[in-house]
């Protein structure tokens, strides 16, 4: 199946892939510290994944955030970081996130609205 086709196929079920891509994320995160505070292991569906965790805003990771930077692995994700964005703070102050690298095969180009600031 080619690119276009299966892009098609996955805009025609957009929840259901959706779901599964969230609870890969949750699988694949779930023996990272996050992972285990929240109990990824037995997120089984999106109902699961809802009532387990509420809404949250950067300041809930900002300490995660920077244990990251300094080099702590299995915080936040099991993934490895390519780099850390900053943004340009339009609701506050700027902030890093930590972006993973196959999130960079996803998306091969940043926003304007984000710059590499380290590399670890």
């Amino acid at each position: 199946m080619g690119l276009l086709e299966t892009f098609e196929q996955n805009c025609q079920n957009a929840a259901k892939t959706a779901e599964g891509r969230l609870l890969s994320l949750v699988h694949d995160n779930e023996d990272t510290e996050y992972g285990q505070k929240y109990g990824f292991s037995s997120i089984k569906s999106l109902q699961d994944y809802k009532s387990v965790l509420s809404l949250t805003d950067f300041d809930d990771y900002a300490t995660d955030v920077v244990r990251m930077l300094h080099g702590e692995k299995n915080v936040l994700t099991a993934y490895p970081i390519a780099f850390y964005a900053r943004t340009t703070g339009t609701a506050g102050s700027s902030k890093l996130i930590p972006v993973r690298s196959s999130a960079m095969s996803m998306s091969s180009t940043l926003t304007s609205s984000t710059r590499v600031f380290w590399r670890p």
